[in-house]
């Protein structure tokens, strides 16, 4: 009897083996690498906690709204009855589960919430198992890797590692100390004298397991550093405060809905939703990105692996695409050009001057005096530049001379001329020149006949009027006035010499003054400049002045930053103008009822009415919000789709199931 029990027991013990073997780790990998237990992705309604926009939630069970011509009628709360196919009013709407492989998000505030479940099939986990699964965003053919989602198994740490394992761990552990990482041999040292014990693990290839390991590295990672240099109480406040972020940081991911991305550098576990029935690990993933122009959908896949004592041991196949289609508030936005008048003159006038050099008394113009090969150079391009120009012809040129107040009064005036007609001679030679130059490039043309025609240009003669000021106390009145290097007291000084009427005694009476010499030497030279003051019209044009308009900049580049859905800026330059764009951009950053304030001077059309729907929802008024929608759908069947794709609108299209099955019942 006691054998017979024996060999059942055995026969069970084998039978029992037998089953654990063929539902092991093996057929689960086995099952795995055939593609057969798959990871999957799904989309679904994100909780409104992980909107970055607000949620407009509807509170009333029914509601009464007008119709096209002005009747009443009612929407409330309904459901189609799974027998008579009727809609009847309910409390509760109960939740469906989204199997399509799509979902519509809404750019709200230049950024986009990307939710989606991550479901893990019984199949694929094991306790000994770690599985890291990567999410992987397609953007225009560019893939991004977001953050890892890693689930660990129970086991998976409790696996058996070499001595010398320990020891090498331990230390890298250490070292990754700041205030340590330049005493590697000391503290090796102190592990030797210390904990010999340890210190033997370096050369041991024994095993040991994960419990001494963590008791081993706990007690001895403490007794290092605080025998290296860092205070005792500092040591436990450093180790305290980690431990109670290692807590935090675990109760965020166990509990928390939407873990924030900084709250780890590479990996993430989002919100667990367990479902017995399907047997299946559902983890929530949001991933906040910056909206960007262009992009109409993003693709999300997943990656996976499977790690067993730290070892990849399996790759899980890649999901197929989950896609998100975005739609954006900017959408909306018209392409309006806008134009500013402008007055454009015929005739134009510029001035410069040139600092031509003569000798003291002199008049002629010496090229190799001073700086006056250049400034002759300069004048001669401005002429060629004046006369070439597609845009202006040149009218006249009038050349002014002045002198410096030193010497005679009436001295000084003549020479002032006499400089002046001789500038005014070199520019008149020049033009002459230049223009017979233009007319013998002109070249010729042969006809059908094979005659040679010699082009011919006309040119108008340009006046050249010459004219002079004498001493120049007028500009040096300025110099004096503006010149850092004079005092004050100076200044007033050369006020009340100023004020005497003779200029040769007001000169004489300067030059008892300390300050005279720097008078000369740096502001006299400026007054015996030569300025040149050139007249111009505009080609073709007769009438003194016309209005033309031209785009106005402004505005579009504030059309390019809504289409960029950069609603801060597009409303600091859209604001002023107050249109319907101005109400979108204002719609993007909330103020809500500045945009309604603005769109109630629109004319009404199937967006405008649109838009007062979410804005109505925003603020509160479902009621409004109903019925503008159903007005802008009634003008345009196109917003029934477009209704789901915002959150302010879809949240009213399933409490009040306004679309009904066909999206024109209520047409």
């Amino acid at each position: 009897m006691c054998s017979n029990r024996h060999t059942l027991a055995l026969f069970l013990a084998a039978c029992i083996a037998l089953l654990v073997f063929s539902c092991g780790p093996s057929n689960k990998l086995k099952s795995i690498q055939e593609g057969q237990s798959r990871i999957n992705i799904l989309g679904n309604e994100a909780p409104s906690a992980a909107q970055s926009a607000p949620q407009y939630n509807v509170m009333r069970d029914t509601l009464k709204v007008k119709g096209e011509n002005g009747e009443d009628f009612f929407i409330m709360k309904a459901e189609r009855d799974s027998v008579t196919g009727e809609m009847v009013a309910t409390e509760v709407l109960n939740a469906s589960i989204v199997v399509a492989r799509f979902r519509h998000v809404a750019e709200r505030h230049g950024k986009l919430d990307l939710y989606f479940q991550i479901q893990v099939p019984e199949a694929i986990r094991d306790s000994r198992w770690q599985i890291r699964i990567t999410p992987r965003m397609v953007v225009k053919n560019d893939t991004t890797d977001l953050h890892e989602v890693m689930i660990t198994g129970a086991d998976y740490n409790k696996e058996r590692m070499r001595k010398y394992e320990v020891y090498d761990n331990l230390l890298k552990s250490i070292l990754d100390d700041y205030d340590l990482i330049d005493r590697k041999r000391e503290i090796e040292i102190f592990i030797e004298r210390h904990l010999p014990e340890l210190h033997a693990m370096r050369l041991d290839s024994a095993y040991v397991s994960d419990e001494v390991y963590t008791t081993m590295y706990d007690v001895s990672h403490k007794e290092i550093i605080d025998h290296y240099g860092l205070q005792i109480s500092k040591v436990r406040k450093f180790f305290n405060d980690r431990r109670k972020k290692r807590a935090a940081k675990m109760e965020q991911d166990l509990y928390s809905n939407y873990p924030t991305l900084e709250n780890s550098d590479k990996i993430r576990l989002d919100t667990l939703v367990t479902d017995s029935d399907l047997g299946l690990w559902s983890y929530d993933y949001l991933q906040t990105l910056d909206a960007e122009k262009g992009v109409k959908s993003i693709n999300m896949l997943l990656s996976g692996s499977i790690y067993e004592g730290g070892k990849k041991i399996a790759d899980i196949a890649t999901t197929d695409a989950y896609t998100f289609y975005i739609s954006t508030l900017s959408g909306f936005y018209r392409h309006i050009e806008r134009y500013v008048k402008k007055v454009v003159e015929r005739r134009a006038a510029a001035n410069t001057s040139f600092d031509i050099k003569f000798s003291k008394g002199k008049s002629d113009i010496d090229p190799s005096l001073g700086l006056n090969e250049e400034e002759l150079s300069r004048i001669r391009q401005t002429l060629q530049a004046l006369m070439q120009n597609e845009t202006f012809d040149l009218d006249s040129v009038i050349v002014t001379a002045g002198a410096s107040p030193e010497g005679g009064f009436a001295l000084n005036a003549r020479l002032a001329d006499d400089r002046s007609r001789s500038v005014t001679q070199f520019v008149s030679s020049y033009t002459r020149s230049f223009q017979d130059s233009l007319a013998r490039e002109a070249g010729f043309s042969v006809d059908e006949e094979g005659n040679i025609i010699t082009e011919e240009l006309t040119f108008v003669e340009i006046p050249i009027i010459s004219r002079s000021v004498g001493e120049d106390w007028e500009t040096l009145d300025r110099l004096v006035e503006t010149d850092t290097l004079l005092t004050e007291k100076q200044i007033k000084e050369y006020g009340r010499i100023r004020k005497m009427k003779d200029p040769d005694a007001r000169e004489l009476r300067l030059k008892k003054e300390k300050f005279y010499q720097h008078v000369a030497d740096s502001l006299y030279p400026i007054l015996r400049r030569v300025e040149f003051d050139f007249f111009l019209h505009r080609k073709g044009m007769i009438k003194d002045t016309i209005q033309t308009t031209e785009p106005d900049t402004l505005y579009r580049n504030g059309l390019r930053a809504l289409e960029d859905m950069d609603y801060d800026t597009a409303v600091k330059l859209l604001e002023p103008y107050k249109d319907f764009n101005t109400a979108i951009a204002l719609m993007g950053v909330d103020r809500n009822y500045a945009a309604k304030e603005i769109l109630l001077t629109e004319p009404e059309t199937a967006d405008v009415d649109y838009l007062f729907a979410i804005l109505w929802s925003r603020m509160g008024d479902e009621q409004k919000a109903v019925q503008y929608y159903l007005k802008a759908c009634r003008e345009d069947p196109s917003f029934v789709h477009r209704g789901n794709l915002d959150p302010e609108i879809s949240a009213l299209i399933k409490t009040y199931n306004l679309n009904a099955d066909n999206g024109d019942d209520f047409l």
